[in-house]
């Protein structure tokens, strides 16, 4: 009887046989060294981070910090910071020259003049934040580290990608993608913006699959805290205006009127009332019109940074890479 032939696989239709039986062989590691991989690269990672906050002076954290401390010190006459920046400025250096803190002497150095762009509902969220320097920026930096390896396992999870995976990815992230590195080095808002923005797609996502029932009074909820929480993120920071208007999109188009319009109603009762709480704690009701004002009216191009400066976004690198202002 002739020795019978080992079965051909089946490349055609583009090999889905062959690479059926290869996925099926390849060896597949166990979740112990899968673990052990995991804190054998967590171990120099976290380090080496622990290390860059250790040294880092937080120059964007610095003006946040610095209209909390000084409005904590002064008190409301000192007024609002972009009608009176030069008050807080000298505030500030006075907290300065009695603190003692290298990191905090070191990091005013940068700033010579009043540059307080950010909105004020960022100042009045950081208003808590008025204690002692580095103490506040170190853990504001651990935030931003933890929010963003936990954005990068969420979104992982959302789009089918095992945990082992996006921990690896997320891990070699701190160290080696250069926008954290950046936003870690300045402890400005991009992780956290990050953070709340994976969120906000898994509740979406949560939306879509879980409450199909439109004009539900769970649908409705659910799509109310993504709006709110999109317009209070928004606020705080304008720049992912357009991400929050493609989202909202979004809802109006997968789930109808009966749930988007009675949702975004609550999401604009939340915006006015994000709206008033920085004039309640500026003690102003033109704070909204002095920051505008301020950050638009006296020089349209005050918030544009290049590449030099540690803007990484993709129109910055594409303006420097083609030579464009």
């Amino acid at each position: 009887m002739p020795p019978r032939r080992a079965p051909r696989l089946n490349n055609e239709a583009g090999g889905a046989g062959g690479e059926l039986v290869r996925q099926r062989d390849a060896p597949r590691v166990s979740r112990t060294v899968q673990l052990l991989i995991l804190v054998l690269l967590a171990a120099p990672t976290l380090v080496s981070t622990a290390q860059r906050v250790a040294t880092n002076v937080g120059v964007d954290f610095y003006n946040v910090w610095g209209v909390s401390a000084a409005l904590h010190a002064a008190g409301p006459a000192l007024g609002d910071p972009w009608r009176n920046g030069d008050g807080y400025l000298a505030k500030v250096r006075e907290l300065v020259a009695a603190s003692g803190d290298p990191k905090l002497q070191q990091v005013a150095t940068y700033w010579r003049v009043p540059d307080y762009t950010g909105s004020p509902l960022l100042y009045t969220i950081f208003g808590p934040m008025a204690g002692p320097y580095s103490g506040t920026l170190s853990t504001y930096q651990a935030v931003q580290v933890i929010a963003f390896v936990a954005a990068c396992v969420l979104l992982a999870q959302l789009y089918g990608v095992d945990f082992f995976s996006a921990s690896f990815i997320a891990l070699i992230s701190l160290i080696g993608y250069q926008p954290f590195v950046s936003d870690l080095r300045v402890a400005n808002l991009g992780s956290v913006q990050f953070a709340v923005l994976a969120v906000m797609l898994a509740c979406a996502r949560a939306l879509r699959t879980r409450h199909a029932d439109t004009g539900g009074a769970r649908a409705v909820a659910l799509c109310a805290v993504v709006l709110a929480a999109l317009v209070g993120l928004t606020l705080a920071k304008p720049n992912i205006t357009l991400v929050t208007a493609c989202i909202a999109v979004h809802l109006a188009l997968r789930h109808g009127r009966r749930t988007f319009v009675p949702a975004a109603l609550v999401a604009v009762g939340v915006g006015a009332a994000l709206a008033i709480l920085p004039c309640l704690y500026f003690g102003s009701w033109g704070v909204w019109h002095d920051w505008y004002s301020f950050v638009y009216g006296s020089n349209a191009l005050m918030l544009v940074r290049n590449v030099d400066d540690g803007n990484y976004s993709t129109v910055a690198i594409a303006a420097s890479a083609l030579g464009a202002g």
